[in-house]
C-alpha cells in the first residue's frame, strides 16, 4: 500500500546556500524535507535553489529587497495553491510573512508553523506610538494563532514566550551543512586565530583585537585572520592601526565557502565573541559558525549572550566569555594556549555531527506531524 506524503509548503523571504542565517537554514532543511513530505517552496525571485532540492519551487516577481510586494504576492500564491492542490501545513521562515498563513488557517483550517531566530523577537518593533502598537499587536496575533513555534535556541524560545500566549514552542537548533561535516579534521597552525562574520559591531571582532596586545606579550607568534565584510570594517582597521598590531592581523575580505573551510582547517582557534545590542534589535540567536569550526575539530570562543550558550558546550567544545568583555576574551585566549589546557577534537566533531541536517529535519518532522 502506497502512503501519500503530506503536502508541506515552505515560505521564506529568501533562500540561499551561500548566505548565513535563515536563508541558509531554509536551504539546508529543504534538501531533506522531501524525504518526508511533498514539498513546495514559495520564495523571492532572487532566491538560489539548486537541483539537489527535490521540490516544486514557486518564485514571486518581487525580490528579497521588495518585502511589501513579496508579502502581497505570497498571500495570493498561497490561496491559489490551496485552490489547486490541498496544503496540509505551512512552514514560515519569518513571522512577518504569515498574514497569508492566518487567512489560510481561518478559511481552510490549514495549520502553520513559525520559525523564531532572535532579532525579530527582541523587544518592541516600530517607531511612532501608533505604528509600534499595531506592529507589536500583529506580531503577537500571528504567534498566538500559529500551531507551532520552532525557536533556534532556548534564548529565542524565552523571547517568544514573553510575547505570545502560545504554549506550543519547541527548540530545534539550526543544522550544519553536509559539506562541512564531510570535511576532514586537520591540525592547524599552532598560533593562528580565525574569525568569519559580517563585519558589524555586535560580532565582537573589536574585542579580540583589543585583547591581542596582552596576548602577544606572552605569545608573540599569534596571528589573527578576519574574514568577511561589512559596515564596521573601517573601524576595525583603524583600531588595528591604533593598537599597533598590523603585523599580527590580516583582513581576508569576503571569501568563498571552500576558502572558509580551508581557514577553519588552518586555524588553531575560532573566535566570535558576539554581544547583544537590544536598542538595535541585534542579537546572536544561535551561531552556526561555532559548530562549523567544531566539525573540523576546532575549539571556539563565543560569549554568554543570546543563543550562543546553546551552540557552545562551555569547556568542552569552546569557551563562553563574559559578554562584551575584552578582559574575559583575553583570559579565554590565554587559557586556550596555556600548557595545562587540553580539549578533545573528537568531542567537538561529535557535537557538530549531532546537528547534521538529517538529524535536525527528523526533529522538524516529529513536531510538524503532531499538528497535521
Amino acid at each position: 500500500m502506497v502512503v501519500m506524503k503530506k503536502h508541506l509548503v515552505l515560505i521564506s523571504n529568501e533562500i540561499a546556500k551561500d548566505k548565513g542565517g535563515i536563508q541558509n537554514l531554509c536551504y539546508q532543511i529543504s534538501t531533506c524535507l522531501p524525504q518526508y513530505y511533498d514539498l513546495t517552496i514559495i520564495c523571492t525571485s532572487d532566491s538560489e535553489i539548486g537541483d539537489e532540492i527535490n521540490a516544486k519551487v514557486i518564485k514571486t516577481k518581487a525580490t528579497s529587497h521588495e518585502f511589501k510586494a513579496f508579502r502581497l504576492e505570497l498571500i495570493l500564491k498561497l490561496l491559489m495553491l490551496q485552490h489547486t492542490t490541498k496544503i496540509d501545513c505551512v512552514l514560515a521562515a519569518q513571522y512577518s510573512i504569515c498574514i497569508g498563513c492566518g487567512l489560510l488557517k481561518f478559511f481552510s483550517k490549514v495549520p502553520y508553523v513559525v520559525l523564531g531566530h532572535g532579532n525579530e523577537l527582541l523587544g518592541a518593533v516600530g517607531t511612532n506610538k501608533i505604528k509600534k502598537y499595531l506592529l507589536n499587536l500583529q506580531r503577537k496575533k500571528i504567534l498566538d494563532y500559529s500551531n507551532l513555534i520552532i525557536a533556534n535556541s532556548k534564548y529565542t524560545s524565552d523571547l517568544a514566550k514573553a510575547i505570545t500566549n502560545n504554549k506550543n514552542i519547541v527548540v530545534i537548533h539550526p543544522p550544519v551543512e553536509h559539506s562541512v561535516l564531510d570535511s576532514v579534521e586537520k591540525i592547524g597552525e599552532p598560533f593562528r586565530l580565525f574569525s568569519i562574520s559580517r563585519l558589524i559591531e555586535r560580532k565582537g571582532i573589536q574585542l579580540v583585537l583589543k585583547a591581542l596586545p596582552a596576548v602577544l606579550e606572552k605569545y608573540p607568534l599569534v596571528h589573527y585572520y578576519v574574514a568577511g565584510s561589512g559596515p564596521y570594517e573601517q573601524e576595525l582597521r583603524t583600531l588595528v592601526a591604533k593598537l599597533n598590531i598590523s603585523k599580527n592581523v590580516t583582513f581576508l575580505g569576503k571569501i568563498s565557502e571552500q576558502e572558509k573551510e580551508n581557514q577553519y582547517k588552518k586555524c588553531a582557534l575560532f573566535l566570535m565573541p558576539s554581544f547583544s545590542i537590544p536598542e538595535q534589535h541585534s542579537v546572536e540567536g544561535f551561531g552556526i559558525v561555532y559548530l562549523e569550526a567544531n566539525a573540523i575539530g576546532k575549539f571556539v570562543i563565543g560569549a554568554k549572550t543570546g543563543g550562543v550558550p546553546d551552540a557552545i558546550q562551555d569547556g568542552v567544545t569552546g569557551f563562553l566569555a563574559e559578554e562584551n568583555s575584552v578582559k574575559s576574551v583575553e583570559q579565554c585566549i590565554l587559557h586556550f594556549f596555556s600548557t595545562e589546557f587540553k580539549y578533545s577534537s573528537t568531542e567537538c566533531r561529535k557535537w557538530a555531527f549531532d546537528h547534521s541536517v538529517n538529524k535536525i529535519v527528523i526533529k522538524y518532522k516529529e513536531n510538524i506531524d503532531n499538528i497535521i
